[in-house]
């Protein structure tokens, strides 16, 4: 669409389409990084109106400002390229997520101009007196955005409803439930049962995924119990299969990735928590980046709380990409973790490559074509890919359990082990080389390869040990 007037150039829509993903799907970019399932930030119609944030205009580029309950948004494509899409997709065996908002619409929403009272005004989120989890039921992300009040019956038909209709007019495989928090359990409880009902007793499986956007509170896990079962308590039979693990996020990714508040010890203490603390059979999902944090390279260059990285508009100094190899190098070893423990993790587009970016929107910059992406993000790549397509090629590390092996503040090394078969990562994220001697689980023996190094370097068993030199920031997946 043509630039809106009013509206700053870091919050536009900049042309990117559904026709563009379904190219990335038939040319084989997302094989190669070994995708098997996309979230699609919301398709539905949004406004064409811009909002000011602060003094900067903010268009609907995000898709969160929905003013349509069914339809596709002109300025993303057709019915019919959401078609295509989700056809190629499948094709390929790749599954796709909507993003459904169920939390508000725009002010100027078919529902609310038709029937105002199924939505609630009240405080806005985040303002003196009106914090974001003590009022997540009334609160208003913005003025203009009415709440969705899920005690009114017909406000919460019309809403599973459309969910329902998205899911079989596209043939969709699942839904990212937006703000899961500020809408009444029932919500997620009823959308849940309506879906199984309708489709799964059929033998139509469906992925719920939801955002219950919680923090840390600190490294102790019984300061965190609240964190915990405020995420867990939506999730299960009957209700959403997953959540965003935020606990794990907000206690790794800076914390060990970008800023060297702590090491691996700290690192393995907190995904065994997560293990630990979710609802048996739930898909949690582990991430590094988002679209509602800074870029993680940018992280790795600037520190997290650098100021840089809060000026996100175009009249503002934004965060450079980087010009040296140790923020690349963060990167790929935080991605390969993130892409080999337990669960559905989440890989924010760009981060493969390490695209660079400030807080939202900077953070929402082109994905950039691998013909134009200079020397470093290529090595990044190539190396983000591999782990990626080691992950789809070896079951163990899609659902084997985790079990730690030799662990130190430097070097952390665990198995996956699913049936018969067991993979090793081994992660260094010193700035030197390390050795490390691993006791390997009984079922490995003979010569073993790592299947991240692209000269297929091999170890000897004996005794059942292996002894592992490891590069600078570098990682390993080690079996037979």
């Amino acid at each position: 669409p043509a630039p809106s007037a009013g509206a700053d150039a870091t919050a536009e829509f900049f042309g990117g389409d559904l026709a563009g993903i379904t190219s990335a799907i038939e040319d084989g970019t997302l094989d190669q990084m070994g995708i098997t399932a996309l979230w699609l930030s919301p398709f539905v119609e949004n406004t064409p109106r811009f909002h000011y944030d602060g003094s900067h205009g903010v268009t609907a580029f995000h898709g969160y400002w929905p003013t349509k309950p069914r339809g596709v948004d002109p300025r993303l494509g057709t019915e019919a390229d959401l078609d295509a899409l989700v056809k190629a997709a499948h094709r390929k065996g790749i599954r796709v997520l909507m993003d459904f908002v169920i939390n508000h619409v725009h002010e100027d929403h078919d529902y609310f101009a038709a029937h105002p009272e199924w939505f609630r005004t009240g405080c806005t989120c985040g303002t003196a007196g009106c914090d974001w989890t003590e009022k997540r039921l009334e609160c208003l992300f913005k003025p203009y955005l009415p709440d969705v009040n899920w005690q009114n019956p017909q406000a919460s038909e019309a809403f599973i409803d459309d969910a329902m209709w998205w899911l079989e007019r596209f043939d969709l495989d699942g839904l990212r439930v937006d703000a899961v928090k500020h809408v009444e359990d029932l919500a997620i409880f009823n959308l849940s049962t309506r879906i199984h009902d309708r489709f799964e007793l059929g033998g139509t499986e469906y992925f719920l995924l939801g955002e219950t956007a919680m923090g840390w509170a600190g490294d102790d896990v019984a300061a965190n119990k609240k964190e915990y079962e405020t995420i867990s308590r939506y999730v299960g039979d009957r209700a959403l299969n997953g959540q965003f693990d935020f606990v794990l996020h907000h206690a790794t990714a800076s914390r060990v990735w970008t800023d060297d508040l702590n090491g691996m010890l700290h690192l393995d203490y907190w995904t065994r928590q997560s293990l630990a603390h979710y609802p048996t059979g739930s898909v949690m999902t582990p991430f590094i980046g988002s679209h509602d944090s800074s870029r993680i390279i940018s992280r790795a260059d600037y520190g997290s709380g650098s100021d840089t990285l809060r000026q996100k508009w175009s009249d503002q100094v934004r965060a450079a990409q980087p010009s040296t190899d140790a923020p690349y190098d963060r990167v790929a070893i935080a991605l390969a973790w993130n892409l080999l423990v337990p669960g559905a993790p989440l890989l924010y587009y760009g981060d493969e490559y390490g695209e660079h970016g400030g807080d939202d929107p900077d953070n929402r910059h082109m994905w950039v074509a691998p013909a134009q992406r200079n020397a470093r993000q290529t090595s990044l790549y190539n190396r983000v890919s591999r782990v990626g397509k080691v992950r789809k090629e070896r079951a163990e590390l899609r659902r084997g359990d985790y079990a730690p092996l030799t662990v130190t503040e430097d070097v952390l090394s665990f198995a996956r082990t699913y049936q018969s078969e067991t993979s090793i990562v081994v992660i260094n994220r010193a700035a030197s080389a390390r050795q490390i001697q691993i006791t390997v689980p009984s079922n490995l023996s003979g010569t073993l390869t790592d299947r991240l190094d692209p000269g297929g370097r091999m170890f000897a068993v004996a005794s059942g040990k292996i002894t592992v030199d490891m590069a600078p920031r570098s990682s390993a997946v080690i079996t037979r």
